[in-house]
């Protein structure tokens, strides 16, 4: 039977956030950012995760037959993730001519950020960019029988516009 396999040591996770309204012990919100103006219905929240930081995709809405639906999908770095993102970004968004990636390349090598290899790839439905995390393994997922790496998307509205990048570069959520 085939088994995807990691492709680098595994690091061990953190507290499973199955609510951001009910966090686990040693857990805090540090910043919710919604991913589009339209709606509230889907967010990125940052959770101080017991010194971890966890990244939590969001998405509520109401079925037909009347019953919330809540969407949570967890992916967890450490605090130098938010130092290292904007000015890894910047050198994704380089044009080949200035010492970026080549043409048309929409990913970037794996890099080591304090023990987590992450990497930067772009989206294109909605426009953005996210984030790859190959050292945890997917919630959904038991890594002794089948690895998936974690994943966030950055929708470039949330970025941009709703002040995400802003907040990184502020540094603020060291006093948070």
């Amino acid at each position: 039977m085939w088994k995807k396999k990691p492709l680098y040591d595994l690091n061990t996770p953190p507290s499973r956030i199955v609510s951001y309204t009910d966090l686990p012990p040693g857990c805090r919100v540090l910043k919710v950012f919604n991913l589009s103006e339209d709606t509230d219905e889907d967010r990125i929240i940052f959770i101080d995760n017991n010194g971890l930081l966890s990244i939590l995709y969001v998405s509520e809405s109401i079925l037909a037959s009347g019953q919330p639906l809540s969407v949570n999908v967890q992916t967890d770095v450490t605090f130098q993730f938010l130092s290292w993102f904007p000015e890894a970004l910047v050198e994704f968004m380089k044009p080949p001519a200035d010492g970026g990636l080549h043409a048309g390349a929409m990913i970037t090598a794996d890099e080591n950020v304090d023990g987590e290899m992450l990497s930067i790839y772009r989206i294109q439905s909605p426009s953005g960019y996210g984030v790859i995390n190959r050292s945890r393994c997917h919630w959904r997922y038991n890594p002794e029988t089948t690895f998936e790496d974690q994943r966030v998307r950055f929708t470039d509205y949330v970025l941009f516009n709703a002040g995400m990048l802003d907040w990184m570069k502020a540094g603020s959520w060291r006093n948070d």
